[in-house]
């Protein structure tokens, strides 16, 4: 019994090259950072975008820092970074 039944078995994964995987690694870690940060980098946006208005006056007492949003931009950023430049990073690379 085959596992891949109308599978070409002329397919090989000798056109691959090194440019491909690295492309492919680079890839997946900016789409992981910028997953994992997304949500964090909108809740934080929007709190600072509506604690500077004055209904939400209460809140300012509790008015945390920038470095607490930091993090999550820095993350989104360079994820946003990586995914976009995974091809260039790839060929330096290889």
């Amino acid at each position: 019994m085959e596992i891949a039944q109308g599978c070409d078995q002329s397919t090989s994964l000798q056109s691959i090259t090194r440019e491909d995987l690295f492309a492919v690694t680079i890839l997946g870690i900016g789409l992981y950072f910028v997953a994992s940060s997304f949500g964090r980098t909108v809740n934080w946006i929007y709190y600072f975008a509506t604690n500077h208005d004055q209904s939400f006056a209460f809140l300012i007492r509790t008015f945390p820092s920038f470095y607490d949003l930091s993090e999550p931009i820095l993350t989104f950023a360079m994820g946003l970074c990586l995914t976009l430049s995974a091809k260039v990073w790839a060929k330096k690379l290889a």
